[in-house]
């Protein structure tokens, strides 16, 4: 029999192989090498059978391989083990959403979220699967053709069907043509989210130091643009039938801010706007509605501080009672909510998706 000394020092040996063998098989993973990360997970889990992570990601191989149920034995087994993993949710939510239980799927994606709100992926494929069940189509326009480009194919890639249209939304003839292409590849336009704008040097200085040429550029794009598509968009509405519009306005035009006076003015307006346009075309089955959001962190926020983001962004964390600042998918989440039947008897609102930034 082994001294308890020895027998710790071979948990240790094999502990460390097999934590080997799991940075090994993601190394593997990402170099595109599937079949080989499969191998260098069977060995991380025959080294330590106690080791979640290493099922998890045995599992998410054999998912993609469409092995079903063996990688649901592994994400079973895993959260047997851990059951705080959220990446085990988000993958057993793919195994049900493709077996055509998407109710079950949305149980276990919620999970993942309130597991760790941070990771994307499984916003995404909640995302993707609400489209899927209200068979929505697509179409995203930008003044930037290769991101949009690359949206629409990641789109279709995942099942639905996209079409990027170049838009300036400064520019009424750039709105026209855009809105004409939209409804001659899909026959109209159901919903839409109203978010081109602009958050630069403009944005975060006093008045006494703004020229005319930011002022301009802030209330063309923030202001102007929104009250031009939404109009083209309404015409179409209105031949339809009806729509849910949701703009984007932000915290920054509830409370003052400092530093945000035009940018603030702008988005105060489209608050106002919503409200107006939601009396207006009630009668008419298009409901229009706005998000307002706190502080989100993408790469148009992070350019406010472009020496130290995450100086800032750990600065507001500790003022928000949540206790972080918000990731693009809360705010895809709230629109999705807003442009859905389950909003069918919610119109002019300005929903605040701040982490309770503003309710203190």
């Amino acid at each position: 029999m082994l001294r308890p000394e020895f027998a710790a020092v071979g948990d240790s040996y094999l502990l460390g192989r097999a934590l080997a063998e799991l940075e090994r098989g993601r190394a593997l993973e990402a170099a595109g090498n599937p079949e080989k990360a499969l191998q260098a997970y069977h060995s991380a889990v025959n080294l330590d059978p106690r080791s979640a992570e290493a099922y998890v990601r045995r599992g998410y191989i054999y998912l993609q391989f469409e092995d079903q149920n063996r990688a649901m034995g592994d994400l079973n087994q895993a959260l047997r083990l851990d059951p705080d993993l959220a990446a085990a949710y988000n993958y057993r939510g793919l195994i049900l959403a493709s077996s055509d239980r998407a109710d079950a799927a949305f149980l276990e994606y919620a999970k993942a979220i309130e597991l760790d709100p941070t990771a994307i992926e499984p916003y995404l494929n909640r995302g993707r699967l609400y489209v899927e069940q209200q068979d929505l189509d697509s179409a995203l326009a930008d003044l930037d053709a290769e991101r949009g480009v690359e949206t629409a194919r990641m789109i279709e890639d995942a099942g639905g069907e996209a079409l990027f249209v170049p838009m300036d939304v400064t520019s009424e003839p750039s709105i026209e043509s855009g809105v004409a292409q939209v409804v001659q590849r899909f026959g109209r336009i159901d919903i839409l989210f109203n978010n081109a704008g602009v958050l630069g040097r403009e944005s975060s200085v006093k008045l006494h130091e703004l020229t005319m040429k930011e002022y301009d550029r802030m209330m063309d794009v923030n202001l102007r643009g929104v009250v031009f598509v939404a109009k083209h968009v309404i015409r179409e509405m209105l031949k339809s039938g009806g729509g849910a519009i949701v703009n984007t306005a932000s915290i920054s035009g509830i409370i003052g801010m400092p530093s945000q006076g035009v940018y603030a003015a702008t988005k105060a307006a489209v608050a106002m706007l919503t409200k107006q346009l939601a009396v207006d075309y009630a009668a008419s089955n298009i409901r229009v509605n706005a998000v307002a959001p706190g502080v989100i962190r993408t790469p148009m926020t992070e350019g406010m501080r472009p020496e130290d983001p995450d100086s800032m962004f750990e600065s507001v964390s500790q003022r928000t009672p949540i206790g972080r600042v918000g990731m693009p998918p809360d705010i895809a989440e709230a629109v999705l909510y807003l442009a859905s039947d389950a909003a069918s008897f919610v119109t002019g609102t300005i929903l605040t998706v701040d982490g309770g930034y503003t309710a203190q």
